[in-house]
């Protein structure tokens, strides 16, 4: 038995919305992607999050979990990063494991 698990992200590519980040989603939006981007900050934020950071080629190249209040994240072989509340474990391990399969790559 296969279960289907949905995860609604909201692409964030300019300026504007990538400044916007975490706080310019909307309640049905369970995670940000942030594309192009290499650095993110969690200042003011009051929830965790966990990050997945994705190469031009579609690879994850790495992952920072439970990432608290005003921190700051670095990752300079990524190209885009997404973003998950840490709470929604079940939605980032489907995330996690779609892009460690290669299945984005197919």
């Amino acid at each position: 038995m296969t279960s289907e698990i949905s995860l609604r992200i909201k692409g964030a590519c300019t300026f504007f919305s990538r400044l916007g980040g975490w706080f310019g989603r909307t309640s049905e939006e369970q995670g940000v992607w942030l594309y192009p981007c290499r650095i993110i900050h969690t200042i003011g934020m009051k929830q965790a999050l966990n990050l997945l950071w994705i190469d031009a080629q579609g690879n994850m190249v790495r992952e920072d979990l439970n990432v608290a209040a005003n921190q700051i994240r670095v990752c300079w072989k990524a190209a885009s990063v997404f973003e998950v509340a840490s709470e929604d474990v079940v939605r980032y391990r489907a995330l996690r494991e779609y892009f460690t399969k290669g299945d984005a790559r197919d």
